[in-house]
């Protein structure tokens, strides 16, 4: 979360009064998937 302030702060210095950000994090424990697995994931659904 230090990053997202962070980005904002510097958006913030460059001159815009406000921001939206919106971040979706998930995580899952019970199995493993690298990031290869997850594009080859997308490219099938596409």
């Amino acid at each position: 979360m230090a990053a997202v302030k962070a980005c904002h702060q510097e958006v913030h210095n460059m001159g815009r009064a406000r921001i939206t950000s919106t971040l979706k994090i998930g995580t899952r424990t019970d199995r493993e998937q690298s990031l290869d697995d997850k594009v080859s994931s997308v490219g099938e659904k596409l």
